[in-house]
């Protein structure tokens, strides 16, 4: 075999070596990111348990700012929020039914407790007007789905 001949196929064995090492190492990489991606949260809207009385599916943690906005502008000048170091105070007065139409009626909300659920809801039905708590944690609320379901339709169909 002639000498060119022998140095083209011992060429072609380092660059098989090579191409191999190359496709090992991208296939080790894309790994770790696979790896490491399915580490971190990729909700929008995380999904976070409830202390007592709902499941996990049943509440949503929505950054604060985000929260404040879709209450301004669903419930327009009916609302009134106090944004606190660690709560956010919403109270919602002379609404006629908004009050109840904040928590889609689902009454079971009435019954929550700060302490335990990081939120609070409470109306007083001869006025008709509702105040509820939500504790901040990193800029985030825990808000049950009831209030998110409601707070969105009102949302959409909002003039502003």
């Amino acid at each position: 075999m002639p000498h060119h001949v022998k140095i083209i196929f011992e060429r072609m064995k380092r660059n098989k070596l090579s191409i191999l090492f190359f496709v090992g190492v991208c296939i080790l990489a894309i790994s770790a990111v696979f790896i490491l991606h399915d580490r971190k949260e990729s909700s929008f809207f995380p999904v976070v348990a409830a202390k007592q009385n709902l499941q996990p599916q049943n509440v949503l943690l929505m950054r604060k700012d985000t929260f404040i906005n879709l209450l301004q502008i669903a419930y327009k000048d009916f609302v009134k929020i106090r944004d606190g170091s660690n709560e956010l105070v919403v109270e919602i007065n002379g609404a006629n039914q908004m009050s109840s139409v904040f928590y889609n009626g689902n009454t079971e909300l009435l019954k929550s407790n700060f302490r335990n659920d990081d939120y609070e809801l409470r109306t007083d039905l001869n006025s008709k007007n509702l105040k509820a708590r939500f504790l901040i944690r990193d800029e985030q609320v825990t808000v049950p789905n009831d209030i998110v379901i409601r707070l969105t339709k009102l949302y959409k169909d909002a003039k502003y």
